[in-house]
């Protein structure tokens, strides 16, 4: 399958308004057809990229996010012992103009993994690694100026 037609297949973006973790998790997610909200009053916007849009603004920046895999620190499993979570990225800025990719880690204990719901658990580290991917976004992507890596 060629990515434009696989482009054309995942259409629909979720961009999360930052309500929960559930919302945060879905945050850049590409869909065939239009998502089912999470729950009730959900105010996220769901984006038909091939719609036609002549504004410029931070909604077409836009993210994936991958698990990639725990790194352990230490000899043991003890409640307060830390692990890192680590993602990939690629955040594509306005109109194409930049592709960046990297990685971002989320440290996380042992403790919060027994006691939370293995769903939550990883919600949260996921809704946690959104926030460190936007933050690289709003740095190199800069809505309608001039891109920092273009001259």
């Amino acid at each position: 399958m060629s990515e434009n037609s696989r482009n054309e297949e995942y259409r629909y973006e979720w961009v999360s308004s930052g309500g929960c973790t559930r919302c945060d998790a879905l945050d850049g997610r590409f869909f065939k057809t239009p998502p089912w909200r999470p729950h009730p009053n959900c105010n996220c916007l769901i984006l038909d990229r091939f719609a036609q849009n002549t504004d410029c603004d931070s909604s077409d920046v836009r993210y994936k996010v991958d698990y990639d895999h725990p790194n352990h620190h230490g000899p043991t499993y003890e409640p307060n012992d830390e692990f890192d979570m680590i993602y990939s990225y690629t955040i594509r800025c306005w109109g194409n103009a930049e592709m960046i990719t990297g990685q971002v880690v989320v440290s996380m204990t042992y403790g919060q993994y027994e006691t939370e719901h293995p769903q939550d658990f990883f919600d949260d580290a996921f809704a946690q690694a959104l926030e460190l991917v936007d933050k690289v976004a709003v740095e190199e992507c800069p809505v309608c100026g001039k891109h920092p890596h273009i001259t």
